[in-house]
């Protein structure tokens, strides 16, 4: 099959159990990037629970392989990431993904001592109508520290399957294209002084509000393999899969995956906001 991969988003403490040792990945990544160069984005829910991530960071740094490394922000983890940055010399491209309900000047301040620390560094700022109105202040004052900024609006679960992307189950807290919404984003997109990520993925996101993008993964995306870590994989960063999770890692080039990914989007995707997705996809 001519199916090329060239990103492999790894979910590590994503609700899965009997994760595959470290040594195990390592080899996995050296298998797949044997073929031809891939991004890995290694996705991290609780960094204190990810023992010996280190040694695939040091592999990755060591072989020079393009990768990120993707942490839920809780502010007791700042030691773990301080050792973490120490102990490999520094993360190719590391993304801390940010409630902006928690926003305060303490918390800055952590974010200007990694950045410091690791020059590297975004903030995934997550977003909902109860915060929306400090976002521009908050992108602001991470540009004056030298911080960008990925927006990340947030989403609802629409069925189980849905388990890679922050949520909320008041529909109500979701962002819409009301006229207020759109004079905030248009705020952020003129403003040249801010340091985000990919202005034209604002324009996809609004187009895509509440929860609207569809990525025909199967058609459009069908480059980017995500896997949890125990090496099932997943239709997707932000949908587990029915079919796909019975497949493994070992699977990715088999013919008949595509039917899987097909079978999988057309019976549980229902859209979704995802800045992963969306920065992608033609939506």
């Amino acid at each position: 099959m001519s199916r090329e991969i060239t990103e492999v988003n790894i979910f590590f403490n994503n609700n899965v159990n009997n994760h595959l040792n470290i040594d195990d990945w390592i080899k996995i990544c050296q298998s797949l990037n044997e073929t031809s160069e891939k991004k890995f984005n290694i996705h991290l829910s609780d960094l204190s629970k990810c023992n010996n991530v280190s040694l695939l960071i040091s592999y990755f740094n060591k072989n020079h392989i393009n990768y990120s490394v993707n942490i839920d922000w809780i502010n007791h983890i700042f030691d773990d990431l301080i050792a973490l940055i120490d102990s490999v010399n520094g993360i190719k491209t590391l993304i801390l993904n940010y409630d902006l309900k928690n926003s305060n000047s303490y918390e800055l301040d952590l974010f200007n001592k990694i950045n410091i620390k690791n020059n590297s560094l975004f903030i995934k700022s997550i977003v909902s109508r109860l915060t929306i109105q400090s976002l521009h202040k908050f992108i602001s004052d991470l540009s004056k520290i030298g911080i960008t900024t990925i927006i990340q609006s947030i989403d609802t679960r629409k069925c189980k399957d849905y388990d890679g992307i922050p949520f909320t189950v008041d529909f109500n807290d979701m962002l819409s294209k009301d006229e207020p919404t759109l004079k905030i984003f248009k705020k952020i997109f003129c403003d040249e002084t801010l340091l985000i990520n990919d202005r034209m993925y604002l324009i996809k996101m609004i187009n895509s509000f509440p929860s609207n993008m569809f990525c025909n993964i199967h058609e459009n995306c069908k480059h980017i393999v995500s896997v949890d870590g125990d090496g099932s994989l997943r239709l997707c960063p932000v949908i587990k899969g029915t079919k796909m999770k019975r497949r493994t890692i070992k699977h990715i080039y088999d013919e008949s995956i595509i039917f899987d990914m097909s079978s999988d989007y057309r019976n549980l995707c229902k859209g979704c906001i995802s800045s992963d997705m969306l920065s992608k996809s033609d939506g």
